[in-house]
């Protein structure tokens, strides 16, 4: 059976338990036979745990030692940062994700969803990351069926797309030119919200629905900025990517929010 390597946290708990359980029972004056009897264990476990070999107690063990020398305990653990959850369960997302897949796939993309990407201690998962054979060329895409902050969402597809290239070498996807966009859910709610964020927008998705038709269907270059369009999962028409109103939309959305898009889904 092959020897199991030791993580981080394990090395660090025991750097930190062992010598503190050691140094305070010398500094008492406490024998580990009669630490031992005090804690309840025997007096091998005690020179186990002294020589940090935390494998031999349990979580209760450690902390009648840890309570029974009077150290304070005191914890601080940094939780990693995550953008995003795999195979996410919002029905609308998924009818999204589905949708975006399809119509790429029509047109020669090859297309992975949820690709999972880490950086140090950041983790996250691309919605779509796709690949053009003939013009070896690179999609990121970030879905959202609703908007809550466009500089949040901004920042996240900014990620995404600086580390989609690692993620696409591990594909075996060589590529030449490579585009962004944010897709969003085509409701009266997300229409209504980008427009108010209209100086963001306008700064950082400088490319819209006409013009990221027009790329994904010729990508012969690389788009240095995102992208920003509505899609609706529903719509069979040609061009699938809606004009925001930003744009000159005069029309009214199918839908005035999320609800109302889930509703038309049940219905159908």
């Amino acid at each position: 059976m092959a020897r199991r390597t030791r993580g981080e946290a394990e090395r660090r708990l025991e750097m930190v338990i062992a010598p503190a359980i050691r140094d305070t029972r010398r500094a008492l004056r406490i024998t580990q036979g009669r630490l031992a009897d005090r804690c309840g264990l025997s007096q091998s476990q005690i020179s186990r745990v002294e020589a940090g070999k935390l494998g031999w107690v349990t979580v209760e063990e450690v902390g009648r030692l840890i309570d029974v020398l009077g150290i304070r305990l005191d914890i601080s653990l940094q939780r990693p940062f995550v953008t995003g959850t795999p195979f996410q369960q919002d029905a609308a997302h998924a009818r999204a994700l589905a949708y975006v897949a399809r119509r790429l796939q029509a047109t020669g993309w090859e297309v992975r969803l949820e690709v999972e990407i880490v950086e140090g201690r950041a983790r996250g998962w691309i919605d779509v990351l796709a690949y053009h054979p003939e013009y070896r060329a690179l999609f990121v895409g970030e879905v959202k069926a609703g908007l809550d902050d466009m500089g949040a969402a901004e920042r996240q597809l900014g990620w995404y797309r600086r580390a989609a290239g690692l993620a696409a070498r591990s594909l075996d996807w060589r590529f030449e030119s490579s585009a962004s966009a944010l897709l969003v859910l085509a409701t009266e709610a997300n229409d209504q919200l980008i427009t108010a964020n209209y100086g963001l927008v306008s700064h950082e998705f400088p490319i819209r629905a006409v013009a990221l038709h027009e790329w994904l269907g010729h990508p012969a270059r690389s788009a240095q900025r995102p992208a920003l369009a509505l899609i609706d999962p529903r719509s069979r028409r040609r061009r699938w990517l809606q004009p925001l109103v930003l744009d000159g939309r005069r029309t009214k959305l199918r839908y005035a929010g999320y609800a109302d898009f889930m509703r038309g889904v049940r219905a159908k």
